[in-house]
């Protein structure tokens, strides 16, 4: 008997592009599937949309409606009206490959649940079939799940919340998402999660795409939105527990504090002292190399800081 993937996505004005996102689900190949949509206090025609495609489809799409709570409240209750025995999270305004369940689900027909499957994924504006899909350095298979966190952190590649299809098993195991978690809420959930697989196998045959929108909650650089980041970030280092033996580990993590100060500078000093202290407290005593091949090599001829207060210098001048 066929296994029921459920494909969950939560929406907030997204009238603009919802239409697109329902049909990349529709287009699966692997056709046992339902999609539950869950309107997270729409103003514009969002709720109309998604009504009209449950009407279309009802033996396939279900929606909710509830008061603003924001994204991982909705990918909560998503969860709960599901019954999937494979969970596919989709925001608003992405796509995925015709074929990506399909793909996927072959490698849990070979291995097992005990395991998660990724994929490459492309950001993109306009149509996705523009872009040029090239294939990070993370993108292949990890016997340890922890070793693809490591990577990730050290600027190896970037993952996405949507290049996963993951057991549900494994997502009743870890909770739900941090509805407190804003910014970096997927990196948070999925940490959780790898570290709650054997095995991540990469699916080389289908594709995530990313839209890059102005709305983008990566983009958002208020006090709040930063400062749950870098809580993220501090919650990285209680997840990963025992494992803060490694010093590869505790290097990525000190990768993460880093980066996070490299982007904040110069706002917010409360913070940036925060993850300052955050990399002593894992055993260094100066910030890591992070960022472009540029910006690595300034930081050997003058040293982080200075490297930092440069590029925001020449920032402003550019403007």
């Amino acid at each position: 008997m066929q296994p029921t993937v459920s494909i969950l996505t939560p929406v907030f004005n997204a009238e603009k592009y919802i239409t697109a996102t329902i049909q990349s689900a529709l287009n699966q190949t692997y056709n046992k599937l339902e999609i539950i949509i869950v309107d997270d206090g729409s103003t514009d025609k969002s709720w109309d949309i998604i009504e009209s495609y449950r009407e279309r489809f009802p033996k396939i799409i279900r929606t909710f409606k509830q008061k603003n709570n924001g994204a991982c409240a909705a990918r909560n209750k998503a969860f709960e009206l599901s019954s999937g025995q494979y969970i596919q999270y989709l925001d608003q305004d992405d796509l995925i490959a015709s074929n990506k369940l399909e793909e996927q689900l072959k490698i849990f027909k070979k291995k097992g649940n005990g395991i998660i499957t990724s994929c490459t994924w492309v950001r993109f504006k306009g149509k996705p079939n523009n872009e040029v899909i090239k294939r990070r350095k993370i993108d292949k298979d990890y016997k340890n799940p922890v070793d693809w966190l490591a990577d990730s952190w050290s600027g190896l590649g970037t993952g996405h919340g949507s290049i996963w299809l993951t057991p549900r098993e494994i997502i009743e195991k870890v909770g739900g998402w941090d509805e407190t978690a804003g910014k970096n809420d997927d990196g948070d959930f999925f940490c959780r999660v790898l570290l709650n697989v054997k095995e991540i196998i990469y699916c080389p045959n289908t594709t995530f795409y990313f839209r890059d929108t102005e709305n983008s909650v990566s983009k958002r650089f208020t006090y709040t939105a930063c400062q749950r980041q870098l809580c993220s970030y501090e919650n990285y280092v209680n997840y990963l527990g025992k494992e803060l033996d490694s010093l590869k580990i505790k290097t990525a993590l000190a990768c993460n504090f880093s980066s996070f100060y490299s982007y904040v500078y110069p706002n917010y000093p409360d913070l940036l002292k925060r993850s300052e202290d955050d990399i002593i407290s894992l055993g260094f005593n100066r910030f890591l190399p992070t960022g472009g091949k540029k910006f690595r090599r300034l930081t050997k001829l003058v040293g982080f800081k200075n490297a930092v207060y440069l590029r925001h210098k020449l920032s402003n001048i550019i403007k």
